[in-house]
């Protein structure tokens, strides 16, 4: 099971997580710091869904004191401009108040965004040795999952074939691409589909799939013993100007999937 999020902030800037859920991170700094980021996430959401609810607001505050002018006006009466602009002002004053909670809303998720990096990083020795056990642990529970298929596979097998042979000793077996039964006075086991060869096909493939996941923990098991490249920051290197938003970004879904979401 995972959990992603791909937010886009005020700015622009996409946020992109995707991890395990929380319950499954077995680091607790880690796990905190990215319950907190679905906190502010969730805040982020209800901010952004608010502000814009609050523009469209306006636009039909906008549309109804038209209209309302305009038929006091035709009528001759008095056009109650004061009233009119207080509506408009309720409206704007609501959208004022749904941005400023927006911003704030923004600025705290980046923040908790910034954080689950900075957490990860710092905690990425523990919680690689904690993922190493775990995927051993894994590789073991599939090939023993590999071996029980394959006694399924060599019962199933066994099973249809001599259902062939019962058939062509009696009515006649029923072959695929033979308009006629086969029948014969011969007691040998009858394969009468393909089952078999699928099984086989998924076997080798989990099969190949172990052996990848083998390669994969021998590799991340060398790259411990080894000495990291030092990375030399350069002043200004992640910074880039981004020009502000006229209207909030939307927020984009999240997913929990085992990919499910």
């Amino acid at each position: 099971m995972t959990i992603t999020y791909n937010l886009h902030s005020r700015e622009g800037a996409s946020l992109l997580l995707t991890l395990p859920e929380p319950t499954r991170i077995p680091i607790p700094a880690v796990r905190e710091a990215v319950e907190k980021f679905a906190k502010r996430a969730a805040q982020h959401r209800e901010a952004s869904a608010a502000l814009r609810a609050a523009d469209s607001a306006v636009d039909r505050a906008r549309a109804e004191i038209d209209a309302e002018a305009a038929d006091a006006a035709e009528d001759g009466g008095t056009v109650p401009a004061k009233k009119l602009v207080k509506k408009l002002r309720a409206a704007q004053d609501a959208l004022e108040e749904a941005r400023i909670e927006f911003d704030a809303r923004d600025t705290a998720l980046r923040k908790a965004h910034t954080r689950v990096v900075e957490t990860i990083r710092h905690h990425a020795p523990a919680w690689r040795a904690e993922v190493m056990g775990l995927a051993d642990a894994a590789i073991l529970r599939v090939t023993s999952a590999r071996e029980t298929l394959r006694k399924a596979g060599v019962e199933l097998d066994e099973s249809i074939s001599t259902l062939g042979l019962l058939d062509r000793l009696t009515d006649g077996a029923r072959m695929r691409g033979r308009s006629v039964p086969m029948t014969d006075g011969i007691p040998a086991l009858l394969p009468l589909d393909v089952s078999a060869a699928y099984v086989g096909e998924a076997l080798d493939r989990i099969g190949i799939a172990i052996g990848e996941a083998m390669e994969t923990l021998d590799v991340q098991r060398g790259a411990e013993r080894s000495t990291p490249d030092v990375v030399v920051p350069v002043a200004g290197e992640d910074q880039a100007d981004e020009p502000p938003a006229s209207e909030p970004a939307a927020l984009g879904d999240m997913t929990i999937g085992a990919d499910d979401e």
